[in-house]
């Protein structure tokens, strides 16, 4: 990376993966001089580390990705995500922390948390670190919106906050932040839906800009199988609405990872939303709900 130009590298420690084995003493059982105590466990990233080093020049920019916590039990705590920062600070130019593993089931559905985990809910871990460190310290992980990034940077809390899903949903996000213009380029799909304009249909951007009020009984056309549906009718289970999701295939998320759908359709089932599975068209989804 050093060699074709590039300003820095991130080694990736954090979920779980190899650096993240060796720091953990539930997983790592070495005897030898890698394992055992929290030094021995060590050795592996300060070694990495130093490799990197050697091989590029003191103004390539190398950071390291850790998670603040595994939010498993089997994970190491933050006091051990603490200690071994501290300990490798000396070798960094930042910090990029995350939560969660993609070593449980647990642990991973923090790597894509969805909607009803809070924005920004890794604020509070960050801030031990931004406190404890020297180093600069990047917070990422459902940092979904400009002016929640901005509450984190004006409290202290972080140096820099990372916004994946945000800018994949708008790359031009930042720009539009900056002029003050925060309405996302999204353009809202409508299918063909045979009606007698007695029946409400919304967009999803009607129901979160909250332009209008969705009626009491609601019917989600759930045609992607991805976040959309689930998290709309788990919005609107909030507000009083009864709800349906009508489904054109087995399962009610089948496109997202399966760690994060178990969580959503668990909080459907708990909210009594009802699925409708294998409805081939809107309106016999409507028709079966009753």
């Amino acid at each position: 990376m050093w060699q074709a130009g590039f300003d820095g590298v991130e080694c990736v420690g954090s979920d779980g993966y190899l650096p993240a084995q060796f720091l953990n003493p539930q997983t790592n059982l070495r005897e030898d001089g890698y394992g055992g105590s929290p030094e021995n466990r060590l050795r592996f990233l300060r070694e990495a580390l130093a490799a990197m080093r050697d091989a590029t020049d003191e103004d390539f920019i190398i950071g390291m990705r850790l998670s603040a916590s595994d939010r498993d039990e089997a994970g190491p705590t933050i006091e051990d995500a603490l200690a071994a920062s501290r300990a490798l600070q000396d070798q960094l130019d930042y910090l990029s922390l995350t939560v969660g593993t993609s070593a449980s089931v647990g642990g991973a559905v923090h790597i894509s948390a969805p909607m009803n985990f809070p924005a920004a809910h890794v604020a509070p871990e960050v801030a031990r670190f931004k406190k404890a460190l020297t180093i600069p310290i990047f917070a990422t992980r459902r940092i979904n919106q400009p002016q929640e990034a901005e509450t984190m940077l004006a409290r202290g809390e972080a140096d820099v906050c990372g916004m994946t899903r945000a800018l994949i949903c708008d790359p031009v996000m930042p720009a539009k932040a900056e002029a003050g213009k925060l309405a996302t380029g999204a353009v809202p799909y409508l299918p063909q839906i045979e009606t007698d304009g007695a029946m409400q249909i919304l967009d999803a951007c009607d129901v979160l800009r909250r332009d209008v009020k969705a009626r009491r009984k609601v019917v989600i056309a759930d045609w992607r199988a991805d976040w959309i549906g689930p998290e709309l009718a788990e919005l609107l289970s909030g507000e009083g609405s009864t709800r349906a999701l009508g489904r054109q295939c087995a399962l009610a998320g089948e496109t997202i990872p399966d760690y994060v759908r178990d969580t959503m359709v668990g909080n459907l089932h708990r909210l009594g939303v009802e699925v409708i599975l294998r409805s081939a068209t809107t309106n016999e989804a409507a028709a079966t709900f009753r």
